[in-house]
């Protein structure tokens, strides 16, 4: 043996782009000399140099190009023919993509997926050829073709075809922040949702297409700060987009999106809260269409939630025959129920029906299944969240339903027991600055719809495309509401007539410091209705009486009952001829319609009507003649009416003063019909 021995020799390759450099590390036994005694081994070296070399050149060249270029997902077994079972090399090719940082590329071609492909990993990026080129398809039953959880992923340039058997086309779950996109990828043939994006934060999804899925184009739920732009989502049998949440409360940015051609809205937000939802400059068109993928019963766009922006929209829809009125735009109230069940799923558009209360309702929105369970368990944080009831939000409810009771669907034949009711309302929303558009020959919608119960939105100036003004807005209780066309008007006093939202303001259209009248001695008895006499029949009402039930100021006030003019009235026989007087009165109008009137001695003259509920201030002015006695009173107008009257007041004017204020304006402090008006005043120079 030679005087030196050499227990092992281990070679390591660096390399750089431009040399390839070779290091030896020699682990020599106990017994060693100096370097020159390695000479006689240097033929053995080279040889064991060049052979080692050469693998790794092999090695590496199968798996892709060296210096951190993309890796070929063919070096990896997958043919991309659509016919071979490309499942196993596209998950070998996922995971060298992983380990190494490395692209992705899916060459031209069709590679079939016979499982779920699930990535749960950080700085993936995968690309395609294209989405007209590279297509992934579902080749068997499966509840999403592509599962995403993770930071900082690319996934860009593909098709993912569910081919009517994958429930979702992706499934984003927990995708969050460090640059994470999905980009210019086609989602078609799904059973149920495109995009299910699902408690997903601060990422992005641009340039994305989802096409022939049988549920919504994009569904977003518990997504905070994502933002979706330059989004197509068309021929869905759902909606086109839809946001909404289960235990979070973030928003989302949706910006230069298109809802066309599917079956039911273009665009639901529902039961959002905290976070604003903003939509800008998106073009919703031909909704609820065809015709042969269910009735006509859809609006464009339907919000019932809170903090959603929408402006800068282009907005049409169409359907010759309605079930129901439908909307370009319709801010809506629904009802919210938790339901516990075990994995069954009620149909959009279906009517359910509760077991003991029998109230009904439509089936607005169905809280997505994550479907997680086997291979994809539920990440520990989400564990309760997963066992939570799930929501159900029905819109055209009649009845109460109540908690504990059960809910079947009428077509699903689904059956779930409720343990919460609640109700959502669209609230805090702008809705300003759209284009509505109605189809010629097609019932015109271009309408903004405001449901009662929704409350302190503002509708601004929305205008149509085919003509000049602004879109009418259908509301009957608008509390809190300001209403385009009607939030700022001009005129010579309040409106008398017209449903007017609360913060409405009419400027006056001739302001001047004008004179104020001055009032003489009250010649009304019992104005305030605390005694029982003065108040006489006027025509024939079934009831007159002192009530406690409504009361303006006191502790009485005048219930009258009757229909056809029937009320009463008190004689003036103080009054003089030619003598002018004003006429004050509260009413309160519990059913039907009421009114003040006035005899002056010769003709009867009528007030304004009154059907509000709420006490409202009815004023008149009127001068005597000779004749007959005066008289003053309150009385139905139609039909059957019920209505109270109080404090009433009846004063000579005796002259005027110059006024000390100018009457700026008036603004509506209680929505109604015509609502109360209160005038807002500016000081005169000597009155300061």
């Amino acid at each position: 043996m030679a005087p030196w021995a050499i227990d092992s020799i281990v070679i390591l390759i660096t390399r750089t782009p431009d040399t390839v450099q070779q290091a030896m590390q020699i682990k020599l036994g106990w017994q060693t000399t100096s370097t020159a005694c390695l000479v006689p081994m240097a033929p053995l070296l080279i040889t064991l140099t060049g052979w080692i070399w050469s693998s790794e050149i092999s090695r590496l060249t199968a798996a892709g190009p060296l210096d951190g270029q993309p890796l070929d997902v063919r070096a990896f077994g997958a043919q991309g023919d659509g016919v071979t079972d490309d499942t196993d090399a596209v998950r070998a090719g996922i995971d060298a993509a992983s380990k190494s940082g490395r692209t992705l590329l899916l060459p031209k071609g069709t590679y079939l997926i016979k499982e779920p492909l699930r990535v749960t990993t950080h700085g993936l990026k995968i690309m395609g050829a294209g989405p007209q080129h590279t297509v992934l398809k579902a080749a068997a039953e499966m509840n999403r073709l592509l599962y995403l959880r993770g930071t900082g992923m690319v996934i860009s340039r593909l098709t993912l075809d569910g081919n009517n058997k994958a429930n979702y086309g992706i499934h984003a779950f927990h995708l969050n922040e460090q640059d994470s996109r999905l980009e210019f990828l086609r989602v078609q043939g799904a059973r149920s949702h495109g995009f299910f994006l699902d408690h997903s934060q601060v990422f992005e999804i641009s340039n994305c297409i989802a096409q022939g899925n049988r549920g919504d184009g994009f569904y977003i739920t518990d997504c905070n700060g994502t933002r979706i732009s330059c989004c197509r989502s068309m021929e869905n049998r759902g909606r086109g987009f839809c946001v909404t949440r289960t235990d979070l409360s973030g928003g989302c940015w949706l910006l230069d999106c298109d809802a066309e051609l599917n079956a039911c809205e273009g665009l639901v937000v529902s039961d959002m809260a905290g976070t604003p939802v903003v939509v800008e400059r998106m073009w919703v068109e031909t909704n609820n269409k065809p015709k042969s993928l269910g009735p006509h019963k859809y609006d464009a766009i339907r919000i019932a939630s809170r903090s959603v922006m929408l402006t800068r929209s282009r907005i049409s829809t169409r359907g010759d025959a309605p079930l129901r009125p439908k909307y370009a735009i319709h801010l809506a109230s629904e009802t919210r129920i938790d339901i516990q069940s075990d994995g069954v799923q009620f149909q959009l558009g279906e009517m359910v029906k509760g077991s003991d209360s029998g109230a009904t309702g439509v089936v607005s929105l169905t809280q997505a299944d994550p479907l997680f369970g086997g291979t994809f368990p539920i990440p520990v944080p989400y564990r309760d969240w997963l066992s939570r009831p799930k929501k159900l939000m029905l819109r055209e409810v009649s009845g109460t339903f109540k908690s504990g009771e059960t809910v079947t669907g009428q077509a699903s034949q689904a059956v779930a027991v409720i343990r919460a009711v609640s109700q959502v309302s669209a609230e805090n929303c702008v809705i300003s600055d759209n284009w509505v558009a109605r189809e010629e020959g097609r019932t015109p919608v271009d309408r903004v719809k405001l449901d009662p119960g929704c409350r302190s939105n503002h509708i601004g100036r929305n205008h149509r495309m085919w003509a000049a003004g602004v879109v009418d807005v259908d509301y009957s209780d608008d509390p809190g509401s300001v209403v385009g066309g009607r939030s700022l008007t001009a005129g010579n006093g309040p409106p008398a007539t017209g449903r007017w939202p609360r913060g409405a303001f009419r400027f006056n259209q001739s302001p001047t410091f004008a004179e104020t009248t001055i009032m003489g001695k009250e010649i009304i008895q019992n104005g305030n209705m605390e005694q029982d006499t003065h108040w006489k029949r006027y025509g024939t009402p079934r009831s007159h009486k002192k009530s406690q039930k409504q009361t303006h100021g006191g502790e009485h006030a005048l219930k009258v009952v009757g229909s056809g003019g029937a009320g009463v009235r008190q004689y003036l026989p103080e009054t003089t001829p030619g003598q002018r007087y004003q006429l004050s009165g509260w009413l309160y109008t519990a059913t039907g319609t009421a009114r003040l009137i006035v005899h002056d001695g010769k003709n009867l003259h009528y007030g304004t009507t009154s059907t509000d509920s709420q006490w409202t201030r009815m004023t008149m002015s009127f001068s005597t003649v000779a004749g007959s006695t005066p008289y003053i009173g309150a009385q139905t107008v139609g039909d059957e009416a019920e209505f109270y009257l109080d404090d009433v007041v009846c004063q000579p004017i005796e002259g005027t003063k110059a006024a000390s204020r100018l009457v700026l304006g008036w603004v509506c402090t209680t929505g109604g019909t015509p609502g109360i008006w209160v005038p807002v005043y500016v000081l005169s120079e000597s009155s300061k």
